[in-house]
């Protein structure tokens, strides 16, 4: 009776290996080899991801290596991943990352192993699959007949008290900010540009004095002194000296309450006189025009001092 099973188990037992390892496609298979196959999870939805791995124990002087899984875009599966490893000298693995995309019970696409001898160049091929199927699920439930439209985020009105509020300190803040460059302009920068004025002015006017005493002309020392003034005026305070008349910056000087503005529109009064009547003035009188200008381009206290 027991040796009537034995035929039976044995064919069974074939059979079972046929299935786990796939048809063998070259002869002289080694003992040594030994094949898993298993996927995770064995359930999931349509979209969702499936970790295939396939392991191969061998030995050290084999060489292995994987081909597929082959699978047609549009159809059950799709490829997201695919990594072969060597953990030990005795293992190599294949894991591939899947996606299902179609309803019902699934066969994962098989997986080629091609397992080379490194001593004889012979080289095996397996056809690996797990036994298991896979079952995927619909994404939604299939009494629903269409997906609901998602609801659009709704946008919370800013209540109109507070876009006042914020605008008027935004308004208050740029107020602050130009007070303040106006009051650092005012404090800090116009009162060095104006004793820089004064100093340029009162250094250009030695270096006409000692061009006077060198033999410069009296006519070229009234219009070397007229242009002086001229730009101390414009540079000082903003008139347009060098482009406008006499009479014109005289004007000016009164409306802006110069100091020394008499002094100034005479010294530019003189020097008209020597340029336009062919008036012939002498060299005392270039020293006492210099003399005046001195006075006049001092700071203002000094003309003031001058003055009373």
């Amino acid at each position: 009776m027991e040796q009537g099973f034995k035929p039976i188990l044995l064919c069974l037992t074939s059979a079972f290996l046929f299935f786990v390892t796939g048809p063998l496609h070259a002869a002289d298979n080694p003992d040594s080899l030994r094949f898993t196959v298993g996927f995770t999870p064995d359930t999931v939805r349509v979209g969702d991801r499936i970790d295939y791995h396939i392991g191969v124990f061998h030995e050290p002087r084999f060489q292995v290596s994987f081909s597929g899984p082959d699978v047609i875009p549009g159809e059950a599966f799709s490829v997201l991943s695919r990594e072969v490893s060597r953990p030990s000298s005795s293992l190599t693995e294949c894991d591939v990352e899947l996606a299902a995309f179609e309803l019902g019970e699934l066969l994962l696409p098989p997986v080629v192993a091609f397992v080379r001898d490194t001593l004889s160049g012979k080289t095996l091929q397996w056809s690996l699959e797990p036994q298991a199927r896979l079952y995927v699920e619909a994404l939604t439930d299939s009494s629903m007949k269409s997906l609901l439209p998602i609801r659009p985020i709704r946008e919370v009105p800013v209540p109109w008290s507070r876009s006042l509020f914020t605008g008027f300190a935004v308004i208050a803040t740029l107020a602050l900010i130009l007070f303040a460059g106006f009051f650092a302009w005012k404090k800090f920068i116009l009162p060095k540009r104006r004793s820089h004025d004064h100093v340029s002015a009162l250094h250009e006017l030695q270096l006409l004095k000692q061009r006077l005493e060198r033999g410069l002309g009296a006519e070229a020392c009234y219009e070397q002194l007229s242009l002086l003034v001229r730009r101390y005026l414009e540079h000082h305070y903003d008139i347009k000296a060098l482009e406008a008349v006499t009479s014109e910056i005289e004007r000016e000087l009164v409306l802006l309450d110069v100091p020394g503005a008499l002094l100034l529109s005479g010294l530019l009064h003189e020097a008209d006189m020597v340029k336009f009547a062919e008036s012939s003035p002498s060299l005392e009188d270039c020293r006492n025009c210099l003399a005046e200008a001195e006075t006049v381009l001092q700071p203002t206290e000094s003309v003031a001092d001058s003055k009373g």
